[in-house]
């Protein structure tokens, strides 16, 4: 036991070294991509706030320059009035339209009018007759003076006549007469609108906008309007020193860092700057050190689960790669199943037309203790074909309106086979019809899977039942729901959370391919329904399928849907009368000639055909058509049964069909065009009656 442990940790040793090399490699890359779109993200980040600040102060900038440059425009218009013609001022008249303007627009706090000698002429804030005082800002009156150019001013105030003591804005113009300027007149402007201005900046929260004249003074502060007038700080006056445009540190006047964007009018050397709180400015930088941190833990975490999953990966490897060769052997013999079914129910078909022909033409009681054995030992053979063709089709079927109480119990001889001769089986069904949207085929899978699990559960015998009930279900309304319940051991808590996962299986290799239950849960997914578990402490286990009900009053059933299509409507066919004429269709010589001699026994003129073209051919000859048609579904050759009845159908509208199948997934199709269906072998009493020939005694 020693060397065989030996070889199994060497064994898992090989395994394990490529795998922590793995996740070495992987790991390294990981966190260098992780750190470095950590880093890549702050420096985005951060550039975009910076471009929003510098942004928000050039819109700013652009909207003050414009208000200021409108009242501008207004004082340039005002400086052009014959009021300033001639020698002296007409200040009486001037004192009228100064008033005008000063209502119209009241952020213009006053106007004033000053003459070359550096005197107020005219100060619209004062009455007539009061002595005016000489020039406040002599620099800029001297300015205009020299220049003859209009400007935007700095801050200037209060002013001997303020009534609040606030600074002002000035504009001034120059009164040009003859090429002289005569007179400066100044509007000195509120800053009530520049506030205005800033607070109506959509910018984040936090976020601190204001502005500073040409000489350095706040002009507009939102945040500190109590600063208005004071020196800008020293951070502030240095950035505009060094450009028109910048980002520059420093503090709030309550001493709290900022980074902050400004923009400077190269005209008026106002400019307009936006405060971010530091704390706000670093924070990508503390997100980005977070998610690379975060990066690397990911990574470590995804590094080991991937080695935890990739190693069991390659210990399931093996058993997956048998579960899909099982699986493709299943679906090959499904299809050797489905052919072997097709050729057993001709067999069949030509067996019980014998039977039916000897019944017909000796119904004494000694012959029919023979015939009775022989019927049911091939009615047994059919219901066995039936259960090979549920699974040689895999599904491909199309869900169909059927009476699930029928169903079930038609299936019964099948799922008593299913199980051991130890297990008793107990079907429980109610008497009224239960209706369902449903696959027939995949219904019959999924309770031959459930079953079979349930004889595996239970190697030392006991019971299962199959129940089916009503109930309503929150989601789903009012739901038929087919249990399956057995005795076994039950099933443990952590199977029964993974219980309808593909390819999971508690069954040792080789014994299971786990995709019965995933079946199962398909299947009632697929109806519009669910599926569940429960498995009591005390052992035993429940799977309940819930099937949302229909409100069809007729339903169909596997391979006898066909049996409930609508019979034509046909001429009764008495016994003293010739029944007409009847065209017989199949490739098989067998089926054929008995399905012939069976109708020629009944009364028919039979005419037989091996394909569709030689049944189109009968027709073609335009003497005593077919009245009627019997044509096997699957045919070799271009046509179809169902395409020859279409095209009988095309040609002679008054013709009846009937279609015989024993192996076709086009059996759907053709109910729902109205053709009757039987399904092989045919159930001749039934075959009779479509033809309108019931009852009918031996020809």
């Amino acid at each position: 036991m020693v060397p065989w442990l030996g070889v199994g940790h060497e064994r898992s040793a090989r395994v394990r070294r490529p795998l922590i090399l793995l996740a070495l490699a992987a790991l390294v890359p990981l966190a260098l991509l992780a750190a470095g779109l950590g880093f890549a993200t702050l420096r985005q980040q951060q550039e975009t706030m910076r471009e929003d600040a510098l942004s928000g102060a050039r819109g700013i900038m652009a909207d003050v320059e414009r208000e200021l440059d409108s009242y501008l425009e207004v004082l340039s218009i005002l400086s052009q009035s014959p009021l300033f013609d001639g020698d002296a001022p007409d200040l009486e008249r001037f004192r009228i339209l100064a008033t005008r303007i000063g209502a119209a627009w009241p952020i213009i706090d006053r106007i004033i009018l000053s003459d070359r000698n550096e005197r107020q002429v005219f100060n619209s804030f004062v009455e007539p007759g009061t002595p005016l005082p000489p020039v406040v800002d002599l620099e800029g009156h001297r300015r205009i003076m020299e220049t003859g150019r209009a400007e935007i001013g700095d801050l200037t105030g209060p002013g001997p006549f303020s009534a609040d003591g606030l600074p002002r804005a000035t504009l001034r113009v120059p009164v040009v007469r003859e090429g002289e300027t005569r007179y400066v007149l100044v509007a000195i402007v509120s800053l009530d609108r520049l506030n205005e201005i800033l607070t109506g900046r959509d910018l984040p929260e936090g976020w601190r906008p204001f502005l500073i004249d040409g000489t350095g003074r706040l002009a507009a502060a939102a945040a500190a309007p109590e600063l208005v007038g004071t020196p800008a700080g020293e951070n502030a006056l240095a950035a505009r020193a060094s450009g028109l445009s910048g980002i520059y540190p420093g503090r709030t006047p309550a001493g709290d860092p900022v980074v902050t964007a400004f923009v400077q009018h190269p005209r008026t050397g106002w400019s307009s700057h936006v405060s971010i709180p530091l704390t706000l400015y670093r924070e990508p930088l503390v997100r980005s050190a977070g998610l690379v941190a975060l990066g690397g833990l990911a990574a470590l975490v995804l590094t080991g689960t991937f080695a935890h999953l990739f190693r069991r990966e390659l210990q399931a490897s093996r058993e997956e790669a048998l579960s899909r060769e099982r699986a493709a052997r299943l679906e090959s013999l499904g299809r050797v199943a489905g052919g072997v079914a097709h050729d057993v129910n001709n067999v069949l078909h030509v067996v019980l037309a014998g039977i039916a022909l000897v019944r017909r033409h000796h119904p004494d009681e000694r012959v029919e203790r023979f015939l009775q054995p022989m019927k049911e030992a091939a009615e047994k053979g059919t219901q066995t074909t039936r259960g090979l063709l549920a699974f040689s089709r895999g599904g491909s079927g199309s869900k169909v309106a059927t009476d699930l109480v029928a169903h079930v119990r038609g299936l019964e001889p099948m799922l008593r086979q299913a199980l051991r001769g130890d297990i008793a089986l107990a079907v429980d069904l109610p008497a009224e019809p239960l209706v369902a949207e449903v696959d027939t085929t995949q219904l019959d899978l999924a309770l031959l899977n459930l079953l079979s699990n349930a004889r595996d559960a239970m190697p030392g015998g006991g019971a299962v039942r199959v129940s089916l009930d009503t109930r309503t279900e929150s989601g789903l309304g009012r739901v038929a729901r087919l249990c399956v319940s057995d005795t076994g051991p039950g099933i443990p808590e952590e199977v029964l959370a993974r219980a309808f996962e593909p390819f999971y299986t508690t069954k040792p290799v080789g014994s299971g391919t786990g995709l019965g239950l995933a079946q199962v849960y398909g299947f009632a997914r697929s109806a519009g329904g669910a599926a569940r578990i429960a498995s009591p402490r005390g052992g035993g286990a429940s799977i309940e399928m819930l099937l949302p009900l229909t409100e069809a009053t007729r339903a169909a059933s596997g391979d006898a849907a066909a049996d409930e299509a609508p019979s034509p409507a046909v001429k009764r066919c008495e016994s003293s009368d010739p029944c007409g004429r009847v065209l017989v269709v199949d490739d098989n010589e067998a089926v054929r000639t008995s399905t012939a001699a069976f109708l020629a026994d009944l009364g028919f003129d039979v005419v037989q055909a091996a394909n569709a073209a030689e049944a189109l051919a009968v027709f073609a000859q335009n003497r005593s058509a077919p009245e009627m048609v019997v044509t096997d579904l699957v045919m070799p050759g271009a046509m179809s049964g169902l395409d020859l009845a279409e095209a009988i159908k095309a040609r002679a509208r008054g013709t009846t069909i009937v279609l015989v199948t024993g192996y076709s997934d086009a059996a759907s199709e053709a109910a729902r065009r109205g053709f009757p269906i039987l399904a092989k072998p045919v159930d001749f009493d039934r075959l009779a009656s479509l033809l309108g020939a019931e009852g009918r005694s031996a020809a």
